[in-house]
């Protein structure tokens, strides 16, 4: 498999349409990055621990995903569709990470943090944080 284009890495956002929802790329965004935590394990050793080597618990902890990007902002538009999700914290929000050529997370993020920043003579970009709020699905490619 040839090497993956990093602009071809996209958050969406989904419309919270039922039957069907429809997903729009969040705009602007130029570096992107995401995280799959498995979870903190936990940790079963005991006296009785085979030649006292640890035992963790297979299947315990709490996974997540976080995802990351920073960008310009296209128009107001954009800039809305992000900034009025921040403060209420919406949990029903669905968003996509679409990894090209694999597949896509898809599930329910919150927005932890969004960012504005500018220097004197260039333009406004933002950061943005999300977390996962509920299960996320994979669907492969």
């Amino acid at each position: 498999m040839a090497a993956q284009l990093g602009r071809n890495l996209v958050l969406r956002i989904g419309d919270g349409g039922s039957p069907t929802e429809n997903f729009t790329t969040i705009a602007g965004m130029q570096t992107k990055s995401f995280t799959i935590n498995a979870g903190e394990p936990a940790d079963i050793s005991d006296s009785e621990s085979a030649n006292q080597w640890q035992e963790m618990l297979e299947g315990a902890g709490y996974k997540s995903i976080e995802f990351s990007g920073d960008g310009v902002f296209k128009d107001a538009t954009s800039d809305e569709t992000l900034r009025s999700k921040v403060i209420p914290q919406q949990l029903k929000t669905n968003y996509q990470i679409v990894v090209p050529d694999f597949g896509t997370y898809e599930g329910p993020f919150i927005i932890t943090s969004l960012e504005y920043s500018g220097e004197h003579q260039d333009v406004i970009t933002f950061s943005a944080s999300f977390v996962s709020a509920g299960e996320i699905t994979w669907s492969a490619a």
